[in-house]
Order: C-alpha cells, then sequence, then structure tokens
C-alpha cells in the first residue's frame, strides 16, 4: 500500500490541525457538464485501541466464497473484516507477529499454486516476511524470509523467469540500504534478489506504462537528502525494467522539493493511449505521468490548500480501480492528512480532480492510513472504496449518482397579520453538480417571498439562500399553509415542505403565577414548583416561556411552548454553589421572539450553615447517661431530615426529625465500661448531602464501687458518728449514776502515770475495769482489761503473772498498783 509514516512525522505535524477549513483545488477543472457522481459511505469497524498502518487487500482468503478485507496494525496484528450476510461486517484477528511489530504490509494472491485458496503475505518492522493461509479450519503461518532492513512497502508482481509471482519489497532506510528486493520461489524455498537503487525506495508498484518496452515495468519512488539543501529532500519516480541480462534504471520524474510519498499506474486518459502514472507528495500536490512517443511528460491535477494557514494537506494513501460507473475507463481514489477523499477522472476527455467523499468536521485530526478498491457488494454498480485511519476506523464508500439535497431545517414559520418573517435553508450539491441554483416558491395567498439572487455552486460548497416572508393582508383567524421550496441545479430539481402559519394580530396575554415556595437552602437538593397560566390569546397556537434574572448556581426552566390558557410548571433548583441573597427572578411570555407578557419570581436562597447547633452534657439523674440537645435556627423549617449519632465508630443513635426553630431535638445515650476518652460525632443530613458534622468531644465511663461511693461512705462516716455519739452519751449516763460504779485517779511514775479503776456490775455478774495510762521515759501507754471470771483469781494469775503478790504484764518492765482502800486482790487484771 505505502510505507511508513514515521520517518516524516515531524515534516507533517503542522499539517496535522485542519478545523473545518475548505479545501481548493488548484491546476484542476472546476465546473463541467458531465457527471461524475459522489459516494455514499458506511463504516464498518471502529476501535479504540487499535491505530490502523494502512497495510491493507481485498480477497476470499478463506475460502467461503465472499470477500473479506485484511487489515494490519501498529502492534502487529492482522485481523479481517469477514461480510455477515447481512450487509454488515464482523472482526476476527486472525495473526499476530510474535514480536508485536508494526506491521506495514499485507498482499494476498495465489502465492502457492499447488494448493487451494488465497494467500497473505505481510512485512513489517520484525523484517520477517510471512505467509498466512487458511488450512483445514486453522491460519498457518510460515516465515518464508528475513530481510536486512525493516519492510514499509510491498507489491506483488511477475518480474523475472521464475515460475508464478514474486514478492517486491522495500525498506525506506537512507542512506543505509538503497535496494530494491524481491524473493522468488524456487523449489521449496524463496532467493532473494537485489536490484541497486539511487536513494531510498518508498514506494513500489509493476505496470505496462511504457510503450517502448516489452511488457509490465516497475515503478518506484526514491529520496537522496541534498547536500546544503538545509535537509530538502530530492525524490524521483524511477522505471526499472530487465535489459537483457541485467536491470535497467530511468528516473522519469523528479521532485526537488518533497517526498514523492506514493505511485499508481491506470488507465484512467482517455485521450492518451495506454496506461498513466498518478503521483502524490507530502507537499500536497497529484501529478500525472505519462509516455509519449519515447517521452516522460507530467501535469499537475490538483493541490490542496489550507485557506486559513496558506500551506497544504499531505497526500499519500492511493488506489485505482473501476469504482465510478459514470465514467468510462479506471479512477484513482487519493486520500491523505485531511478529512477529505478525492477522485481523479476522466470528464470530457480531461482528467480532474472531483471531491469524492469527506468525513464530519468532528474529524479534524484526520489521518486516511491506506486506500483498496474492490467488489464487495456485488449489488451495487461499480466497486467499492475501503479507506482506513490511523484513529483506528474503516470507512466504505460507495457510488451514488450525482445529486442535490435541501437543508431546510424550520418545518414551520409563523407570521402574524401584517407583519415579516425571515428563514434561510442550504443547497448541498453532491457529485459533480454545480452552476446556476434556481429557487422558487409556490404560490399562497395573501403572502410575498423573496429570496437571495445570483446563488451559485462552486468547488462543491454547499450555498445559503435567504427567503423573506411578508403577510400583505389582515388575517381574522388561524391559517396553516404547505409551502414548497423548488430547487434546480444542472437539471436536478429537488422540492422541500413547510408549514406557513398565519395568524392575526396579538392582543393581549397574561401570565398569572401559582406561587408555591420562594426559598431553598442551598445546601439541601429541593426543586421548587410553581404553575404558570396564560390568559387570553386565543388565536395564538404556541407560547415559549423563557426566564431571565436567573443567578449563577441557580437552574430555572419552564416546560415550553404551551397552548393558550393552558399552563405550565416553572422548575427552580438551587445548586450547593448559589449565592446566598434574594434575588427578583423574570417570566417573559413570547411570541415569535416578541415578548408579550412578563411576571416576576421572589426567590430567597439561604444558607443552613451555622444555623445547627449543637451541645453534649452529662445527665444529671443518672450515672454515665449523657444527653445532647440539637437547636435549630433557621428561618424556615427543615421536614425529614436523619439525626445520627456516632460513638466508637459505629453508630450509636439514627432517626429521622423535623428541624424546627424553637423545638430542640434531645438525645440520650449511656456509655458501657469500656470506653474511655471515646469521641462523639454527630451528623445532620438530608436527601443524602450533610448539613452539620461536628465533634461533640470525648467521654469515659467512671468506675463507682458501691461501697467506695462517695454516697456510701458519706452514710458510713454519719453511723460512726450517730455510734460514738450513742456510747457517749451511755457513759455519761453511767457515771451519772445510772449504774454502781467507782473509780480512783492518781499521777505516779517518772512519766506520770494516770490511773483509772472503774468498777460496774450487771445481772450477769461483776465487771472490773482497770485502765492505767503510763506515760513513762519512753512514752509508754500500758492497757490492761479483766472480765470477772468465777474461777477465781488464780485463772488470773496464770494469764498476767504475779510479781511480789502484784498483777503485772508478763512482757513488761512491772508497773505499781495502788489500791486506796481497796484489797489488792480486787485490782483489775492487766488487758493483755
Amino acid at each position: 500500500m505505502y510505507g511508513s509514516r514515521f520517518l516524516f512525522a515531524l515534516a507533517l505535524i503542522s499539517f496535522l490541525v485542519i478545523g473545518a477549513a475548505p479545501i481548493t483545488f488548484a491546476g484542476g477543472s472546476e465546473t463541467r457538464g458531465a457527471q461524475a457522481g459522489y459516494f455514499g459511505s458506511e463504516r464498518i469497524y471502529e476501535s479504540t485501541s487499535r491505530s490502523l498502518s494502512g497495510g491493507m487487500d481485498i480477497g476470499d482468503v478463506d475460502g467461503d466464497g465472499e470477500v473479506e478485507i485484511a487489515v494490519c496494525d501498529f502492534k502487529g496484528v492482522l485481523f479481517l473484516l469477514d461480510p455477515d450476510g447481512e450487509g454488515g461486517f464482523s472482526s476476527r484477528t486472525i495473526w499476530e507477529d510474535p514480536g508485536a511489530m508494526s506491521l506495514f504490509e499485507v498482499k494476498i494472491w495465489d502465492l502457492l499454486p499447488e494448493r487451494e485458496g488465497l494467500e497473505m503475505v505481510v512485512g513489517g518492522y520484525s523484517r520477517n516476511i510471512t505467509m498466512i493461509y487458511y488450512e483445514e479450519g486453522e491460519w498457518v503461518s510460515d516465515v518464508i524470509y528475513r530481510s536486512p532492513h525493516r519492510i514499509i512497502n510491498m507489491a506483488l508482481a511477475d518480474v523475472d523467469d521464475a515460475p508464478g509471482m514474486e514478492i517486491l519489497f522495500a525498506s525506506d532506510k537512507d542512506p543505509e540500504d538503497w535496494n530494491l528486493r524481491y524473493i522468488a520461489r524456487d523449489g521449496a524455498d524463496w532467493v532473494m534478489t537485489e536490484i541497486i537503487t539511487d536513494g531510498a525506495v518508498r514506494s513500489i508498484t509493476h505496470s505496462d506504462a511504457d510503450s517502448t518496452v516489452a511488457g509490465a515495468e516497475i515503478y518506484i519512488t526514491t529520496k537522496n537528502w541534498l547536500e546544503g539543501g538545509e535537509g530538502r529532500t530530492e525524490s524521483s519516480v524511477v522505471q526499472i525494467h530487465h535489459d537483457g541480462s541485467t536491470w535497467a534504471r530511468k528516473k522519469i520524474y523528479t521532485n526537488s522539493e518533497d517526498l514523492i510519498a506514493n505511485i499508481r499506474v491506470g488507465d484512467i486518459w482517455s485521450m492518451h493511449d495506454g496506461n498513466e502514472i498518478i503521483a502524490v507528495d507530502f507537499n500536497g500536490n497529484c501529478t500525472m505521468i505519462w509516455e509519449e512517443a519515447g517521452a516522460w511528460e507530467s501535469r499537475l491535477i490538483f493541490q490542496t490548500h489550507d485557506v486559513t494557514t496558506g500551506g497544504s494537506y499531505p497526500l499519500e494513501g492511493m488506489a485505482v480501480g473501476e469504482f465510478n460507473p459514470l465514467n468510462d475507463g479506471e479512477e484513482c481514489m487519493i486520500s491523505g492528512y485531511y478529512n477529505k477523499v478525492n477522485q481523479v477522472l476522466d470528464v470530457d476527455g480531461e482528467v480532474i480532480s472531483d471531491l469524492a467523499w469527506s468525513t464530519e468536521f468532528s474529524d479534524v485530526r484526520l489521518e486516511i492510513a491506506g486506500v483498496e478498491t474492490g467488489d464487495l457488494i456485488p449489488g451495487r454498480p461499480g466497486n467499492e472504496v475501503i479507506i482506513a485511519s490511523f484513529q483506528g476506523w474503516v470507512e466504505m464508500l460507495y457510488f451514488e449518482h450525482d445529486d442535490v439535497e435541501l437543508n431546510v431545517e424550520f418545518g414551520e414559520v409563523r407570521i402574524v397579520s401584517g407583519g415579516t418573517e425571515y428563514a434561510s435553508f442550504e443547497v448541498i450539491p453532491k457529485g459533480f453538480v454545480g452552476g446556476p441554483v434556481l429557487v422558487e416558491l409556490d404560490d399562497v395567498e395573501g403572502m410575498t417571498f423573496q429570496v437571495s439572487t445570483d446563488l451559485t455552486i462552486t468547488n462543491h460548497e454547499p450555498i445559503e439562500v435567504d427567503i423573506t416572508m411578508v403577510s400583505i393582508g389582515q388575517v381574522t383567524q388561524r391559517i396553516i399553509k404547505t409551502v414548497g421550496i423548488n430547487v434546480t441545479v444542472a437539471g436536478i430539481r429537488v422540492r422541500e415542505e413547510f408549514d406557513l402559519v398565519m395568524i392575526p394580530d396579538v392582543e393581549e396575554v397574561s401570565l398569572q403565577l401559582t406561587y408555591t415556595s420562594g426559598f431553598a437552602y442551598r445546601e439541601i437538593p429541593t426543586v421548587l414548583a410553581s404553575s404558570i397560566s396564560v390568559v387570553g390569546a386565543e388565536f395564538l397556537d404556541m407560547i415559549d416561556l423563557e426566564v431571565k434574572n436567573v443567578p449563577a448556581g441557580v437552574f430555572a426552566n419552564c416546560d415550553t411552548p404551551i397552548l393558550p390558557s393552558g399552563s405550565a410548571n416553572l422548575l427552580i433548583t438551587v445548586s450547593s454553589d448559589a449565592e446566598v441573597g434574594r434575588y427578583n427572578l423574570q417570566i417573559d411570555a413570547k411570541y415569535d421572539g416578541n415578548v408579550i407578557s412578563s411576571i416576576y419570581y421572589s426567590l430567597d436562597i439561604g444558607s443552613i450553615e451555622g444555623d445547627i447547633i449543637a451541645e453534649m452534657m452529662e445527665d444529671p439523674d443518672e450515672e454515665n447517661m449523657y444527653v445532647v440537645r440539637v437547636n435549630f435556627t433557621g428561618p424556615q423549617m427543615v421536614p425529614d431530615v436523619d439525626v445520627k449519632l456516632f460513638l466508637l465508630g459505629s453508630t450509636r443513635y439514627s432517626n429521622s426529625h423535623d428541624l424546627e426553630k424553637g423545638t430542640p431535638i434531645e438525645i440520650k445515650f449511656s456509655i458501657e465500661k469500656d470506653v474511655v476518652d471515646e469521641e462523639v460525632g454527630l451528623e445532620v443530613s438530608k436527601l443524602g448531602t450533610t448539613l452539620f458534622q461536628e465533634s461533640l468531644g470525648e467521654v469515659s465511663y467512671v468506675e463507682r464501687d458501691e461501697e467506695g461511693s462517695p454516697l456510701m461512705v458519706l452514710a458510713f462516716i454519719v453511723v460512726i458518728m450517730i455510734a460514738l455519739a450513742l456510747v457517749l452519751f451511755g457513759f455519761y449516763i453511767y457515771r451519772s449514776g445510772g449504774g454502781e460504779s467507782t473509780g480512783e485517779e492518781s499521777l505516779m511514775g517518772v512519766g506520770g502515770a494516770r490511773r483509772y479503776n472503774i468498777r460496774q456490775e450487771g445481772r450477769d455478774g461483776a465487771r472490773r475495769q482497770n485502765i492505767r495510762q503510763g506515760l513513762g521515759a519512753r512514752g509508754d501507754r500500758r492497757i490492761s482489761d479483766r472480765r470477772g471470771d468465777p474461777r477465781g483469781p488464780e485463772r488470773a494469775g496464770r494469764q498476767v503473772g504475779v510479781d511480789r503478790g502484784r498483777p503485772r504484764v508478763t512482757d513488761r518492765p512491772p508497773a505499781r498498783y495502788e489500791s486506796r482502800g481497796q484489797d489488792r486482790r480486787r485490782a483489775p487484771p492487766a488487758f493483755r
């Protein structure tokens, strides 16, 4: 097909941004009486992940009787577009280069006569020439040759005496490889032959274009860098043919300005015997080259021009075939680095260029990778043209006759009695249509029409036609008339129709607004809806409503159009980025673009930020219990808000409430024993939008033991004090005579001993008590206590010991007792 464009990418970048700029053609005919036809199209494949390299061919490669399209991509994938039987195509990958290298060429031919069916050969950056064919339900691949350089262009031709076809290929390496190579079958092997060239080989084709040479010739394009030429490239078309036992080379055309990207040979010009060569270059030139009486002539057919930048668009993709049934002979389809495909054909004995097809303007960076032609749809006249794009899509073009289309976007025009209305439409030529344009409108009573004059189609560009409609009478009721637009161009007549609605003068129309609500919080997704009624305007058919003075962040629209005496809904949505404030929206009723009535809508936008206040406190009545109080201070009640309380990372409380001013929400919750310094969070939301979110502080469980609690301790102290008071009170009563008791007190000893003698008797026997407090040299204090023992003083002596007839503590120094009139045997024993 053609070679890699990687080496030329830097030179082409400036051509890739083209927008919707028109293309003109220099050197070609513009307007002729013969019809050239135009092409419809169908996108049969599209991928967002593949970039198609331009390697493409057509043939029945799987033997099912239908023609498939083989396509290469830049990831080393070969896939088929297979007819699905319903007019469409399905894609399937049949082979991938093991090295995932770019594939640039695929050719289909019967290269192995000993087997039934066609074979494919592919080449690319992997340097392998691989043969692929379908055998017993499987795709078989075989590397038949490995080139010393990458392969960017291939051709199939019978160029020597060996049986069968040879595979010609080139590498486009400059200056490392100035060779054209081909491989021919020698038994089971393929043998390579080199042909020395005068430059790196860019494109290859094989056909008979020279009447002075027997048989067909090889034609190639070469490139050389000019010395001292500031990087300029000289490119040539070179003829190669057998001259006895050697290969003869001859330059037949040279371009000193830019690279000749591709060439094809075909019988295009009816005024010349033999075939012609069509060459295209990266400067946008399309040139026809032909041999006449042994001399080579050339003529520029067209050049692409970008009228915006003054530059041109490179041309590269080419295919020759019979795809235009209106034209005798063959045609050439040409594509390039822009969104148009041109056909070169003979019209009245002159070779001209004509626009065949263009993509939508959205494809502003179109790069058409390759072009092929073949009979893919037998029911259609002529062959179809397949174009592939670097953007990953494949389009099929099919021939259509010349035609004219009208783009009448208005389906209806309304005009008020005594008024004037304007409209416009496009006349779109399809194919080789040009010349004066005649526009006529049907006669309508009470109306006059005027259309723009001096209308002519040139360069296949659409033209716009303006219409002026004037009402010349009074209308008392609404009238609808169907009006036809008749356009004639180059003998082709087309017609489109529209409805003309004539109505009486508008007297009075009013709008009435059923006001429902004019307040919205910007944090809450809310749609305010009000009803608008139209009153009056009995002769009007449709009225449009328009909302004005809408602030940023607010969206307002009406159901429109509406019928008179009907109603519409005014819908207002306030977004979260709206500005807080009061706004006055204006709603206009419009008829035919004129305002006939207005009303106003007062909109208040508030913010709920700061209107929610939350606090947390301990419950005074229960231990380890807390209360959260949520207060709302906003001007408007907010119903059905979701209130959630979070503790320990989980939801402790969740419920729906109404936020109402002056009515707080109270939430009680308890604290478990394992809670220590845990954060309490509160969230208030509505319809998934968070209105309030805040941490209320940390809480911890307070451990209170029943015996050691403050109240229990206080109660214990009170009980002890009461008990002591009772004891002292009883002792006081006893000393005052409430019982028989005697006592003595004396101070003796070095430290000043204090001695008490107390006797108390009761029903259960006598009780004797002797208490002595002694302050000796060491601050000793001794206390002894003895209850009466019926067994006598012997037991007491055994317990405390006896020293000279005085009781004493055995582990203490002896202490002296004074009885003062009492028997020593009655002295109270010491209390151990």
